[in-house]
């Protein structure tokens, strides 16, 4: 009887949202609790497909819209590789308004021999699974790459940025925002608002799944240069039940480019006059 209520009628539940709420975890760690149980490996690579079978892979490709099919699971990285960084907060992420404290809990890092910002990717377990880093120069010349992945093989289609860190904020705050990027991600938790990154504009399939499971209402606040169209599609990727909404700069106070976050006083002027609620079926 508990269990048909878990979800308050947003979706059907199942087997791993009876272990989420037995076990007081999240999603990921009812996967994680029931390879435990089972003796699987979380981490294991997929198996060869058989020839019989290609054709489903081939047709997923042709269900998701503007979607790569990546099925690559994300690798677990020896944490030992933190040492060959310096454990230090930087100047430039604190004057854009990420204090220290917050780069400290994010574990925000720094490469003398890249001269790069080091942002660990720990997925919702806290294993490490990646490492991005941002180059420590505010001009960049056209072959700079300001951003780069240190590591290969991450496949940030299966990754939400921020869901290990903030998942207890979420929790208790009752919504999660949805940005793009993970020092949006960093801003929102140094005013203590929980949050997750997709790291892109586009959402994947997969993080659609953690997104409901969570089972909270999500917010989307993606970045201005992105139309109302474009928003629009995002939540349009969600089942009609759950509790879909949006910020949307129709009055333009933010500069173009830029995350709703990077504006602190705007953020709060857009997330209460400028959140709206997405109804399935605006987007045809």
């Amino acid at each position: 009887n508990y269990t048909r209520d878990i979800t308050n009628g947003k979706r059907s539940a199942d087997l791993f949202d009876l272990v989420a709420y037995n076990e007081d975890c999240s999603f990921v760690g009812a996967l994680r609790f029931i390879c435990d149980l089972f003796s699987l490996d979380y981490y294991k690579e997929p198996e060869e497909r058989p020839e019989s079978l290609e054709i489903l892979s081939f047709v997923n490709g042709l269900c998701t819209e503007n979607e790569e099919f990546d099925d690559t699971p994300l690798k677990p990285i020896d944490k030992s590789v933190l040492k060959y960084y310096l454990p230090y907060g930087n100047k430039m992420f604190e004057d854009d308004g990420i204090p220290l404290d917050t780069q400290y809990k994010f574990n925000v890092m720094y490469d003398p021999y890249s001269n790069r910002i080091i942002i660990p990717l720990h997925d919702s377990l806290g294993e490490i699974v990646g490492l991005k880093g941002r180059l420590m120069k505010y001009d960049l010349e056209d072959y700079e790459q300001k951003y780069l992945y240190m590591t290969s093989g991450f496949n940030k289609s299966k990754y939400l940025s921020g869901l290990y860190e903030t998942y207890e904020l979420i929790k208790a705050q009752g919504y999660c925002l949805i940005f793009e990027s993970e020092k949006s991600v960093m801003k929102a938790y140094s005013h203590g608002i929980g949050s997750v990154a997709i790291l892109g504009c586009q959402l994947s399939r997969y993080q659609v799944e953690l997104l409901t499971r969570l089972n909270v209402p999500l917010i989307f606040a993606l970045d201005k240069d992105r139309s109302l169209d474009d928003i629009k599609k995002e939540c349009n990727k969600f089942l009609e039940q759950i509790s879909i909404w949006y910020i949307y700069d129709k009055d333009n106070l933010l500069p173009d480019k830029t995350a709703p976050i990077d504006d602190w006083d705007a953020f709060q002027v857009l997330k209460k006059n400028n959140t709206y609620k997405f109804k399935k079926g605006e987007l045809k």
